[in-house]
C-alpha cells in the first residue's frame, strides 16, 4: 500500500471554536476520495492545512515523506512541487494565455529550461483536452475550459496528491460531470485526488470513498447512506 497523504489526530481551532477535532485520514496513490459536508463544516480548512496555508492546532500532516504541519513558510514551495490545487474560482491570470497560465506553475517553483517547460505544459494540456486552446486568454474560454486550464496547471508539476475544493461549484451540471470524470481519470493515471464537494449527485454518479465533515469529526460514509 503506497500511502501518499496521511493525516494523524489533526485538530483545527479558530479562537474558541473547534473546526476539526483529532481527525485522521489516509489516501493511497492512484485513489480518489470525496470530502463532503455542509458549508462551514471544515472541508476547506482541512484542504488549506494540507497545502500549508493554515497551521493546525495539533496533529500531523504528511504528503509523501514531507511533514507539512511543521514546515516554515520558505519551505512551502518545495511542498507545492508535489501537491496540486484546484479551486472553485479559477484564479487564472487574465492577461496570460492558457499556455502561460500553466507554465507559470513551473516557473515559480524554479524551472528555467524553456524546452522542458513547453513539453510539460503541452503534455498537461493534452491530458485535459485543451491543447488546441493553448493560445487563448481566460476571457475567451468557457467555464469548463477555464477549470480544465486550472487542472492542467495543478497537474503540470506531476504532483503525487491533487486537492480540489468544490471544483464544479461554478459550472452547470453537464460540464460539472465532465470535470468530475476528468478527476477520476487523473486518479487512474496515478495521482491521488482528494475532492471536496457538497453535491451528493456527484458522489452517486461516480462513487468513491467518501468522508463526511460534521460536528468537528470526519467519518467515512457507507455507500448505502449515499443513495
Amino acid at each position: 500500500m503506497d500511502i501518499v497523504l496521511k493525516i494523524i489526530d489533526l485538530s483545527i481551532r479558530y479562537g474558541d471554536r473547534n473546526i476539526l477535532s483529532r481527525i485522521s485520514l489516509s489516501l493511497e496513490k492512484g485513489k480518489l476520495a470525496y470530502l463532503t459536508g455542509r458549508t462551514g463544516a471544515g472541508k476547506s480548512s482541512l484542504l488549506r492545512a494540507i497545502y500549508g496555508d493554515l497551521r493546525p492546532t495539533e496533529g500531523e500532516i504528511w504528503v509523501g515523506d514531507q511533514r507539512v504541519d511543521t514546515m516554515k513558510p520558505k519551505e512551502l514551495p518545495f511542498l507545492r512541487r508535489r501537491l496540486g490545487i484546484v479551486f472553485q474560482d479559477f484564479q487564472l491570470l487574465p492577461y496570460r494565455t492558457v499556455f502561460e497560465n500553466v507554465a507559470l506553475a513551473l516557473e515559480v517553483t524554479g524551472w528555467r529550461d524553456k524546452r522542458k517547460i513547453r513539453e510539460r505544459v503541452m503534455d498537461s494540456l493534452v491530458r485535459v483536452g485543451l491543447s488546441a486552446r493553448k493560445d487563448a486568454y481566460p476571457h475567451e474560454l468557457s467555464g469548463g475550459e477555464q477549470q480544465r486550464t486550472c487542472i492542467a496547471r495543478a497537474l503540470v508539476g506531476a504532483p503525487i496528491v491533487l486537492l480540489a475544493d468544490e471544483p464544479t461549484g461554478n459550472l452547470d451540471p453537464e460540464v460539472g460531470g465532465q470535470i468530475l470524470a476528468l478527476f477520476h481519470q487523473i486518479a487512474r493515471w496515478g495521482t491521488a485526488v482528494l475532492l471536496a464537494t457538497h453535491n451528493p449527485q456527484h458522489i452517486q454518479d461516480m462513487p468513491a470513498p467518501t468522508y463526511l465533515c460534521q460536528d468537528g469529526q470526519l467519518k467515512q460514509l457507507h455507500p448505502s447512506t449515499l443513495a
